[in-house]
């Protein structure tokens, strides 16, 4: 692995647990072995990591939308596969990684934002032609969104008695019987 991929690499695991404003970088620096100005020299600051680490993300998830359609997947499975991985991500990723992006790294998030902003109107591509006819597919997406986040809401689904990911297929079911030609 090169030495940036490996830099992204170690910032993630630690950003992702402690947030990323607590990652020191000489710290990280020296668990990598490396000197610390070889570590500037590549990335000056962390918003330069955290800019390298949302692209990299950003480009695996294109990645998994043309992988569904490439293999010719059914709009129903696309959604469920994404979403398990968004809330996969999501928990791998804990909240305080995103608090403090949105706090302490307005530009940083202003690009994750763009990038999911973009991933959303790749998904409204994709799907649009799958929607009945006689709804509008971005109300239709709109509202498979909303049952989404709220299937990813933890404490919902201990109030009804089911795991975030059975509660997810079965908004997507529900959906899709509805929505889907």
């Amino acid at each position: 692995m090169a030495l940036r991929e490996r830099i992204i690499k170690a910032f993630e695991v630690k950003a992702f647990s402690e947030g990323p404003s607590s990652v020191s970088l000489g710290c990280m620096a020296k668990e990598l072995d490396i000197d610390t100005a070889t570590l500037f020299k590549i990335f000056p600051t962390k918003s330069d990591i955290l800019v390298a680490l949302i692209r990299q993300l950003s480009t695996a998830w294109e990645y998994e939308q043309e992988r569904g359609i490439i293999e010719d997947l059914p709009p129903r499975d696309r959604i469920e596969r994404h979403t398990l991985a968004w809330l996969k991500l999501k928990r791998e990723h804990g909240p305080i990684f995103w608090q403090q992006l949105r706090d302490d790294f307005h530009e940083v998030y202003k690009l994750y934002q763009s990038e999911r902003k973009a991933y959303f109107e790749r998904a409204k591509k994709n799907l649009g032609g799958a929607i009945r006819d006689d709804l509008t597919p971005l109300l239709a997406l709109s509202n498979l969104l909303a049952l989404l986040k709220n299937c990813s809401d933890y404490a919902m689904c201990e109030r009804v008695g089911v795991n975030p990911e059975d509660a997810i297929k079965q908004a997507i079911d529900m959906w899709a019987k509805g929505a889907l030609k």
